[in-house]
C-alpha cells in the first residue's frame, strides 16, 4: 500500500519532530497533531521504531482503537526492514485489550486518540510510564468523545503541530469542506503534493450496474500489486447490500451458513470470494488480511470507521443515496464527519457513486468545477468502452 515513508524521504518538519519526540521521551509525554494526510500515523510509527530498537527491555505497546490501524501499522512495520527482534518487542493492541489487561507499559503509541472517550484517557495514563499520541479532533467521529483539551489536561503533552499536508489535494480539500463545512481549517494547511486528484461522481440506473462496475473499476482497472482499492461504507447493512449483489451479478452462491455475527459473516463472505477467484475481502474486526494488496490486484470491502488511520490511491465510495432496502429513515443523513473521513482516505483518485436517484446530503453540494459526473452506458458492441 505503501503507507510506511522511510526516513531519508521524510519532510523536514516531520523529521524534526521524530528526532525531538525521541529525544524527548523520558522526559514528558508528547502529542502529534495534525490535518488529515499531514503523516500523523507516520511520525508515530517512526518514533516507535526508534524507542523498540533503543530500549531494550521495556514494555513497548501500540494502541488504536480499531483492529484495521493495529494491523496496518504492523503491516507497515514488517515491510519497512524493522529486524525480528524489535518487531517481537512491540505489542499491537486495541485500545480495549490494553485498558482491561493486566500489565502496564513503558512506553504506549496511542493512533487516533480523537477516537477515544474521556474516561479511558485516565485508564491509559495508570498503565503507562511514557505516552506518545497522535490524531486530529476534526475527524472525530463517535459520540461522547474526550475533547482536546481533555488530553492536554490528562497528559500535559508537549504538541507537535503538523502544518503540512502530504496526501490531500487542493480538489479534496474543497470536496472534504463541501462536506464537513466544520473542517474548512484544512484549507490553511501547506500542501506538498504535486498534480491533483480526479474526482467522479458516477450515477447508474440500477444497483446491480452500480456493483459491477464498480468492481470492474476497482479491480481490474486501477488496483495492481502494493495498491489496492478501497470501497468504504458508512454502515455495515450498505455494506452488505454492496456484497449480496456482487453474489447476484457474477452468479455465485451465498455462504450456505448467513449467521448473525458480523465477524463469522465477513469470514464466510472472505472464503466464498476467494474461492470463486474474485479478489475482493473484507477487512476489519480481526477478519482480513493486508497481504493480499500487497501481493497482487485486490479490493478491500471496509466500513469508514475502520478505514481510520488509512489511505489508499483509489477509493469508491458506492451507494451515495437511500433505496428501499436502507434500515435509514428518510430524515437521517449520513453524517458528515464519518463523510469527510470516508472522502480523505483517497491520495489519488476518489469516485462517488449511487443509483436510482441523486446523491443525498452531504454530498449534494459538491464544487462543480473539480468534481466530473458521469454516467455509465450500456456497450452496444465489443469495441464500445465500459470504462473511462
Amino acid at each position: 500500500m505503501g503507507w510506511y515513508v522511510p526516513f531519508e524521504k521524510l519532510g523536514q518538519q516531520q523529521s524534526a519532530i521524530i528526532q525531538e519526540i525521541t529525544r524527548g521521551i523520558d522526559a514528558r509525554n508528547h502529542f502529534i497533531n495534525g490535518f488529515a494526510g499531514s503523516g500523523k500515523s507516520v511520525l508515530l510509527t517512526h518514533v516507535l521504531e526508534r524507542v523498540a530498537a533503543d530500549r531494550i527491555g521495556s514494555r513497548i505497546v501500540f494502541l488504536s482503537y480499531t483492529h484495521a490501524l493495529v494491523g496496518m501499522t504492523k503491516t507497515a512495520l514488517m515491510g519497512s526492514g524493522l529486524d525480528e527482534a524489535t518487531m517481537k518487542r512491540i505489542e499491537f493492541s486495541t485500545v480495549h485489550s490494553f485498558m482491561y489487561g493486566d500489565r502496564e507499559a513503558d512506553y504506549v503509541f496511542v493512533d487516533e486518540v480523537q477516537d477515544l472517550q474521556a474516561d479511558w484517557l485516565d485508564k491509559i495514563k495508570r498503565k503507562s510510564r511514557h505516552v506518545v499520541l497522535a490524531g486530529d479532533f476534526v475527524q472525530s467521529i463517535y459520540d461522547e468523545t474526550a475533547s482536546y483539551n481533555d488530553i492536554l489536561q490528562v497528559f500535559d503533552p508537549m504538541v507537535h503541530e503538523l502544518r503540512e499536508v502530504f496526501r490531500l489535494t487542493p480538489s479534496l480539500k474543497r470536496v472534504a469542506v463541501s462536506i464537513y463545512p466544520a473542517a474548512d481549517n484544512i484549507v490553511e494547511a501547506d500542501p506538498v503534493k504535486v498534480g491533483d486528484a480526479d474526482i467522479r461522481d458516477v450515477e447508474f440506473d440500477t444497483l446491480e450496474e452500480e456493483v459491477e462496475w464498480v468492481l470492474s473499476e476497482a479491480w481490474t482497472v486501477r488496483a495492481g500489486a502494493g495498491s489496492p482499492s478501497a470501497l468504504l461504507f458508512h454502515h455495515h447493512h450498505d455494506l452488505r447490500l454492496f456484497y449480496e449483489a456482487v453474489f447476484r451479478v457474477r452468479s455465485i452462491n451465498l455462504p450456505i451458513e448467513h449467521p448473525r455475527d458480523l465477524t463469522e459473516r465477513y469470514i464466510n463472505m472472505n472464503d466464498a470470494m476467494q474461492a470463486a477467484g474474485i479478489p475482493l475481502s473484507y477487512y476489519g474486526n480481526k477478519v482480513g488480511t493486508l497481504i493480499h494488496g500487497e501481493k497482487g490486484p485486490h479490493v478491500y470491502l471496509m466500513t469508514i470507521h475502520s478505514a481510520k488511520g488509512l489511505d489508499f490511491k483509489n477509493v469508491f465510495l458506492p451507494g451515495l443515496n437511500r433505496g428501499p432496502n436502507s434500515t435509514l429513515s428518510p430524515s437521517e443523513h449520513f453524517k458528515r464527519p464519518v463523510s469527510f473521513v470516508g472522502v480523505t482516505r483517497s491520495f489519488e483518485n476518489l469516485f462517488l457513486s449511487h443509483s436510482q436517484g441523486a446523491m443525498e446530503t452531504p454530498f449534494d453540494n459538491l464544487p462543480e468545477d473539480v468534481v466530473k459526473r458521469w454516467k455509465p452506458r450500456r456497450p452496444t458492441n465489443v469495441d464500445d468502452e465500459l470504462f473511462f
